[in-house]
C-alpha cells in the first residue's frame, strides 16, 4: 500500500480518532511540560547519593546538593536558549533545586549533543577550581562543593540511560543505525543492573530494569522513522506536502504527516492507543526523522569533548581523594638526637606524615618541652613555618609561607603571648587584632599564652636508648 492509500485509508476507517489525535498533538506540542519525570530523576540522584554515603552531613549537604543541581540544569538552559530549542521552560523545584525541558523540534542533532554537554562539563570544572581553593585553604565546604560538583556531573557522563552521556553517544553515534543502538541500550541497561547489584545501589539496579524492560519502544521507533522517511519524501514530490513546507514553531503540525506516522504506529506498535499516547509517538518519531545525524569531523569533536571531559572528572576525582588522605593522614612522631653548633648532644621532635618529614622542634634538655627552632615543612620540602619555642612557650617572630614559598603571615610573641600579627592580603601588610582572627587561631593563641607549657608526647623513658633515635 503506498503512503496516499495508506493515509485515505487511514481517514476513512476513524475520522473522528484522527482529529482527537492531531488535537492531543497540538496540546502537547503547545502545553507547559509536565515536570513530574524530572522530579522522578532528581529523586533517583538523591536516593543515590545517599546510598553511596554523599548525604551524611544533613541539611548542609541538602543545600549543596541543590545548588549543584541547578548550576548543572542552567547550562542545559542555556544550551536550549541559544540553540533555538521550542517552549524551553526550566522549574525550580521546592528542595530539590531545578529541571529543564524544551522541544527539539528543527534543532541539529550536533547542537543537541552541545546542550547535552553544556549541563555536566561547566560543573565539572568548577568543582576543579573549588576543590584547588579546598587545597589552598582548607575550607571543609569548599571541599563539600567540590567533590559533589565532581561527582555529580562525571556520575552524569556515565554512557546510561537517562544520564547526559548516554544521551549524548545515542545522539552522536548510535542514533545512526537501530541495530547498534539496541544493542548500545541493552548493554548499558546490563551495567546499571551490575552496578546496582555489586555495588550495592539498588536504585541504578532498579533503573537498569526498567532500561532493559523498555528498550523495544525506541527501537520500533527507529524502524518506524527509517521506513516513514521515503514515503514522506513522496508525499512533497506528489505535492501532499506534510511535512517539508516552510512552516513555523507556531504553525500546526502537519495532519498528512501525523496521519501517515499514526498509520505505521498502528501497525508496529499497537492500533488501541489513546489519542495522548499516540501523539507522544507522532512526536518522538517525527523529531528522529527530522534528525541528521552530525559530520564525521563533529562527532569527532564532540566524542573528544566527552571522554576529555568525562576522564578529567575521574582524573580530578581521584586526585581530590588522594589530596584528602594526604590532608588527613596520621602524624607519626620520634624524638632524635642532633649536634648542637658547639657540639653539644641535643634532643628534638620529629613528625612524619605518608614517612615525610612534616615538621622538626629542639627540645629542652630534659626533653619535656619545646625549647628552641621551629621548622614545618610541605611534602616537597619546602619550609612552610619557622618560629623559635621558649621553655614551651612561643616566643619571637613566627613567620608563615603560602604554597608557592612567598611570605604571607608573620606572629610576634612574647614567652606565649601575641604581641603582634601581620598578614599579607592583595600584596600590602596589614596589623589584625586578636578579635579579627580565625577562631581556630584565636584559640591556639588563647592556649599559648594562657595554657601550661608544650612540649612532645614522650616516651615512658626518654634516656632508653631504643627510644631515640640518633642521626
Amino acid at each position: 500500500m503506498d503512503v496516499k492509500e495508506n493515509t485515505t485509508a487511514a481517514e476513512n476507517q476513524e475520522p473522528e480518532k484522527f482529529e482527537e489525535i492531531l488535537q492531543a498533538l497540538e496540546k502537547q506540542r503547545n502545553q507547559k511540560k509536565n515536570w513530574v519525570t524530572n522530579v522522578i530523576f532528581l529523586l533517583i540522584s538523591i536516593m543515590i547519593f545517599f546510598q553511596a554515603g554523599l548525604l551524611e552531613g544533613g541539611p548542609l549537604d541538602i543545600l549543596i546538593i541543590i545548588v549543584v543541581i541547578l548550576i548543572h540544569e542552567a547550562g542545559h538552559f542555556l544550551g536550549m536558549r541559544l540553540f533555538g530549542y521550542r517552549n524551553v521552560q526550566m522549574f525550580f523545584i521546592p528542595f530539590f533545586g531545578a529541571a529543564v525541558s524544551g522541544e527539539s523540534r528543527d534543532v541539529p542533532t550536533s547542537k543537541k549533543a552541545l546542550v547535552t554537554l553544556m549541563g555536566p562539563v561547566p560543573g565539572i570544572f568548577i568543582g576543579i577550581v573549588l576543590g584547588i581553593v579546598y587545597l589552598i585553604n582548607s575550607s571543609p565546604i569548599c571541599s563539600k562543593f567540590a567533590l559533589m560538583f565532581i561527582f555529580l556531573n562525571a556520575f552524569n557522563l556515565l554512557p546510561f540511560f537517562p544520564l547526559d552521556g548516554g544521551r549524548l553517544l545515542q545522539e552522536v553515534l548510535f542514533s545512526r543505525n537501530r541495530y547498534f543502538e539496541l544493542v548500545f541500550r541493552v548493554l548499558a541497561a546490563l551495567m546499571l543492573m551490575a552496578m546496582g547489584f555489586f555495588g550495592g545501589l539498588w536504585v541504578l539496579g532498579i533503573l537498569g530494569v526498567i532500561n532493559l524492560f523498555t528498550v523495544g519502544i525506541p527501537f520500533k521507533i527507529a524502524r518506524i522513522s527509517q521506513k516513514i522517511r521515503p514515503q514522506l519524501a513522496q508525499c512533497v514530490n506528489d505535492d501532499m506536502q506534510p511535512d517539508q513546507s516552510e512552516t513555523t514553531d507556531d504553525d500546526p503540525f502537519p495532519p498528512e504527516t501525523a496521519r501517515i506516522i499514526a498509520c505505521n504506529v498502528y501497525e508496529s506498535i499497537s492500533n488501541k492507543l489513546k489519542p495522548n499516547e499516540m501523539a507522544g509517538y507522532i512526536s518522538q518519531i517525527w523529531e528522529r526523522i527530522q534528525t541528521r545525524s552530525p559530520g564525521i569531523g563533529a562527532t569527532l569533536g564532540l566524542l573528544t569533548v566527552y571522554l576529555f571531559s568525562f576522564l578529567l572528572a575521574l582524573v580530578s576525582l581521584f586526585g581530590f581523594v588522594m589530596a584528602e588522605h594526604i590532608k588527613n593522614a596520621p602524624l607519626e612522631n620520634k624524638i632524635a638526637e642532633y649536634r648542637k653548633s658547639d657540639g653539644r648532644t641535643g634532643l628534638k621532635e620529629e613528625v612524619y606524615k605518608l614517612d615525610t618529614l612534616h615538621s622538626e622542634t629542639e627540645l629542652s634538655e630534659d626533653g619535656r618541652l619545646y625549647h628552641g627552632r621551629m621548622v614545618k615543612y610541605n611534602l616537597s620540602g619546602n619550609i612552610t613555618c619557622q618560629g623559635l619555642w621558649n621553655q614551651g612557650y612561643p616566643d619571637g617572630p613566627w613567620i608563615y609561607y603560602d604554597l608557592p614559598g612567598e611570605l604571607e603571615r608573620m606572629d610576634i610573641f612574647d614567652k606565649g603571648k601575641l604581641v603582634q600579627c601581620r598578614w599579607k592580603e592583595n600584596g600590602q601588610w596589614i596589623n589584625k587584632e586578636l578579635d579579627d582572627l580565625p577562631s581556630d587561631l584565636k584559640a591556639d593563641y588563647l592556649e599559648y599564652s594562657a595554657g601550661p607549657p608544650q612540649g612532645p608526647e614522650l616516651p615512658p623513658k626518654i634516656s632508653d636508648a631504643n627510644d631515640i633515635a640518633t642521626p
